[in-house]
């Protein structure tokens, strides 16, 4: 801290080669300059991942997730009492505070505890196996201009989920029982998405089944063709 300059007086001894002598003295002042905290870092990583598929509370906006930590600081000014602020990432998912649990005050020793949270909703857009780094910057302030930065750094890591019915599914026209009756890919995959980030949707091999006949598939043009059994004729 900037204190009250302080005096110091130097008294001295002046003699000749008779050895008579004079006393002398000067007085030298010394103006406090602020020192700026210091931080050690202790604990400022974190790693969240997200619920697996099915687990309680998976992709609900109400499952907080977090992780903790905290980190040491210093000041050489035994005065200053420090103060805590917190600037995230463009585009963070989660958020991050921190407080001052102990300033250094008196002693010149301090701490800092930092909490991550966010919610399994946050994270359904992870795909299996992606990781997304957030880094946040916790700023200490002593209140006399001097200040430091300490980067806590959260691992975010997906996991896959299923895809689902979000809107309303294909309408298939009617067809003839005595004519082969085609539809598309596209048209089977209508309504349903995927809440991971980058995942293609397709149509399991062998999971589409038609009762009375059978379905054939043409990779060329991606349109599926069922062809009701002779022996399966619907009476009129």
């Amino acid at each position: 801290t900037c204190a009250l300059p302080i005096s110091i007086t130097v008294n001295y001894r002046v003699t000749d080669e008779n050895s008579a002598s004079s006393n002398g003295s000067f007085l030298i002042t010394l103006t406090g300059t602020n020192d700026a905290p210091l931080v050690s870092a202790n604990d400022v990583t974190g790693a969240i991942t997200e619920l697996p598929d099915g687990a309680s509370g998976e992709g609900l906006s109400t499952t907080l997730r977090s992780d903790s930590g905290s980190f040491s600081i210093s000041d050489l000014d035994l005065s200053d009492s420090q103060s805590v602020s917190v600037t995230p990432p463009t585009g963070a998912l989660g958020s991050l505070s921190a407080v001052l649990t102990n300033d250094t005050t008196g002693d010149g020793q301090g701490s800092v505890s930092w909490s991550y949270t966010i919610t399994d909703a946050q994270l359904d857009g992870l795909a299996e196996g992606q990781t997304v780094t957030e880094v946040f910057t916790v700023t200490v302030s002593d209140g006399h201009g001097g200040t430091v930065n300490q980067l806590v750094t959260i691992a975010l890591q997906g996991s896959n989920d299923k895809p689902s019915i979000t809107s309303a599914l294909a309408s298939l026209p009617s067809g003839n029982e005595l004519s082969p009756y085609s539809f598309s890919k596209a048209q089977l995959l209508q309504g349903f998405s995927d809440p991971d980030f980058g995942d293609s949707l397709d149509i399991e091999p062998g999971s589409l089944v038609a009762a009375g006949g059978s379905i054939t598939y043409s990779s060329s043009t991606g349109t599926y063709t069922y062809t009701r059994d002779a022996n399966n004729q619907i009476p009129l």
